[in-house]
């Protein structure tokens, strides 16, 4: 498969998000080659991709506004 992305972590993302869409197709009989398929619905699973992002960058900004040092005092041990 191309990479669709600059970095890893998005395109991992990228490719998770559409080989669990393509193993839940409606109809998994019209569709025979998966790259192809991505390539038809990459616009839909980028847009849930931006969604995805939009949706992280606003907690952040939330977590943020309600504790400016949230950052430095997170332990995630």
């Amino acid at each position: 498969m191309r990479q669709y992305y600059s970095d890893y972590a998005t395109q991992d993302a990228f490719e998770f998000y559409a080989q669990d869409e393509w193993n839940h197709r409606e109809d998994p009989s019209e569709d025979d080659d998966y790259e192809d398929w991505v390539e038809m619905h990459f616009d839909e699973i980028e847009d849930v991709m931006n969604e995805a992002k939009q949706e992280q960058e606003d907690y952040i900004h939330e977590l943020m506004e309600d504790d400016p040092d949230w950052y430095d005092t997170w332990d995630p041990s």
